[in-house]
């Protein structure tokens, strides 16, 4: 099938079983690998429409080019444990250097795309870097680090010719099919040892409280998570209304993904989370992956894929319900109403469903009809309509968000984690969601609540340590018993709250501890002009909030009420200023007194990982926004 085919679930269910003794006994993603090239070789493994010749490979020919360019590697001089560094969007020869790096014994790292030249020479300096395959876009930051960095090579993804004495991916592949041809070499022995407790990759923190830290991780660990969400998956999937009909295929009872179901990557690969989603779940459930390069493109990309399940932050899923409520918001007349209105009985209905409430019989009948005239075609618009299960993590999502979505016929579960539980503590069972919860521990993994109220765990799941960082790992790390630094209490059905990160709560002037993320959030989703919003309030008399207009949303809102799209300017218009307020007081009727916010401050210019106030995984760096805006924040305390 071409990238631009409609999956049938019925040929989906006729594919053969994934879910067999031998893929779940493998040590290590290249034994998996080997085991999809051999049962199922002839399945795509990756789709890349730019990619050229890569632009649709199986798992058998991603065996074939991961073990050449491996033997190409050993003869730059890779050597068991060294760093191969991958800087690139997300792409085909992405997932080919990964299993290239693992085969020969290596440790494939992969760098976010928006590195600045400082952090990226920390970075790759920290897990010494041996060989880089880079886009030919971000050259010239490797120009400079060339003579920092002890570099075998430098090998240019997207060039078709040499480019100041680095190679290209393509002349590299090449003389590794050169060696294979000639023999194999020492490709099976390195095979062969790796054991589940190497490394698999090293994904670095976002660095929202200092330097980045290199979480080691292991193919046990990711192995660990993945077969034990999936089978989470399987045995909850009678609770997914579609799961039949879509294609998961039902075995001894439990249902599993089919081989070849597709799915997306676009989220930055050295997020844990994307990783783990994407990359290593279609491994194990040999699922068909189609990167996206272009994040502007996924409006094109989504219906064409229609993937089976689909991870997003909350902030995408935001995005997408801006896009729908702005362009319900451009029509006129019975349109308008009936559209709005049924964006509210998907969130009425999803309410329900979240507090464990029966809806309302009017409610009910409202929610059939537009699922027969609105809901199902807006799946199908934006690409959703084959999709058993959404995923959400990585930063808290609003309640009446995740509602509304729940409402529109797509079932998003919430996953909890961090790095260093190789992305995963807590799983909410599909169909089986609870408001303001992140789901529940998966099983395997204990978990305690300190005094304090920071959530400890331990299991599989869990790190052996930093890279180069003793002192961080013992702190992490004590009597086997991982600290995560988040705040958590449980409910009576054994669901994770969060309370939020010990690191950022805010301790008012009258010692009340607030967490932030509650507050923004509450706030954020009354409005699609507010984008990004922190709030303050340490050693304050009351919560105040800079706010930050949608780089995306607030032009057409702007057009639509006669503003003008220049940030600097709105920031001052009344009707800007107006529609602000009415956000943060629609935000603050669900807060309690002490943290709602008195005052805020609209700012005239975006936020983004390039100007500082962001990671590249789009969390706050609070500590820098709170420098940089020190002026701003003090001035909404004085008088």
């Amino acid at each position: 099938m071409s990238a631009t085919d409609v999956i049938d679930p019925t040929d989906l269910a006729k594919a053969p079983s994934t879910d067999s003794e031998r893929r779940r006994s493998a040590r290590s993603f290249v034994e998996v690998q080997d085991l999809n090239a051999e049962d199922f070789g002839d399945f795509v493994a990756l789709e890349d429409p730019d990619a050229g010749p890569l632009a649709s490979v199986t798992w058998a020919e991603l065996k074939h080019l991961s073990e050449a360019l491996a033997l190409a590697l050993g003869e730059l001089g890779v050597e068991r444990g060294d760093a191969v560094g991958m800087h690139m969007v997300n792409r085909a020869e992405h997932a080919i250097t990964d299993a290239a790096a693992l085969r020969a014994g290596a440790t494939p790292v992969s760098f976010y795309y928006t590195l600045t030249e400082e952090q990226l020479s920390y970075v790759a300096k920290d897990c010494r870097t041996k060989v880089a395959f880079v886009d030919e876009a971000l050259m010239p930051l490797w120009r400079t680090l060339r003579d920092k960095l002890d570099l075998a090579a430098i090998v240019i993804v997207g060039s078709v010719g040499e480019v100041d004495g680095a190679t290209t991916f393509e002349a590299l592949l090449a003389r590794g099919k050169e060696l294979l041809a000639e023999g194999r070499g020492r490709l099976d022995e390195v095979a062969g040892a790796i054991t589940g407790e190497d490394t698999a990759t090293i994904i670095y923190t976002s660095g929202t409280t200092g330097p980045p830290k290199g979480a080691v991780l292991t193919h046990a660990g990711l192995l660990f998570n993945v077969r034990t969400c999936l089978d989470i998956l399987g045995e909850h999937a009678d609770n997914l209304h579609r799961a039949k009909q879509l294609g998961l295929v039902q075995d001894g009872g439990t249902y599993h993904q089919p081989a070849g179901a597709r799915g997306i990557s676009y989220l930055p690969l050295a997020h844990i989370a994307e990783r783990i989603f994407s990359f290593y779940t279609a491994q194990y459930a040999v699922g068909r992956t189609r990167f996206v390069r272009d994040l502007t493109t996924m409006a094109e990309v989504l219906p064409q894929v229609r993937p089976l399940s689909f991870l997003a932050v909350p902030r995408v899923w935001e995005k997408f319900h801006s896009a729908i409520t702005t362009k319900l918001q451009a029509e006129s007349g019975l349109k308008k109403a009936l559209g709005l209105r049924a964006v509210e009985v998907a969130r009425q209905r999803g309410v329900a469903l979240l507090e464990q409430r029966r809806p309302g019989l009017l409610l009910s009948l409202q929610h059939g009809l537009f699922e027969k005239i609105i809901y199902s075609k807006l799946r199908e618009a934006i690409g959703l309509d084959q999709t058993v299960i959404g995923l959400t993590g990585a930063a808290p999502i609003s309640k009446d968000l995740l509602a509304t979505w729940i409402g529109f016929g797509v079932m998003i579960s919430e996953a909890f984690g961090m790095t260093e539980t190789h992305a995963i503590i807590a799983y909410t069972p599909p169909g089986e969601p609870r408001a303001g919860t992140v789901g529940k521990p998966i099983p395997g993994v204990e978990i305690r609540v300190a005094d304090d109220g920071e959530l400890l765990v331990k299991g599989p799941n869990v790190f052996g340590g930093y890279l180069n960082r003793d002192e961080a790992t013992a702190e992490a790390l004590v009597d086997g018993w991982l600290h995560t630094g988040d705040l958590v209490s449980l409910t009576d059905e054994g669901y994770l709250k969060v309370i939020g990160r010990k690191k950022e709560l805010i301790i008012t002037a009258g010692g009340k501890n607030l967490s932030p993320n509650n507050i923004e959030e509450a706030i954020k989703t009354k409005s699609p002009i507010v984008g990004q919003m922190l709030v303050y309030g340490d050693d304050k008399p009351f919560v105040s909030a800079l706010v930050v207009l949608d780089p995306e949303a607030f032009p057409v809102w702007a057009q639509q009420h006669g503003v003008a799209d220049d940030l600097a300017e709105a920031a001052r218009d009344p009707r800007v200023l107006t529609e602000v307020e009415r956000a943060v007081r629609e935000g603050n009727a669900e807060l309690a007194k002490v943290e709602q916010v008195k005052k805020w401050t609209v700012l005239g210019n975006e936020w983004t990982p390039d100007s500082g106030e962001l990671t590249p995984t789009m969390k706050l760096k609070r500590a820098v926004i709170h420098d940089k805006y020190r002026d701003e924040i003090e001035a909404m305390y004085r008088g």
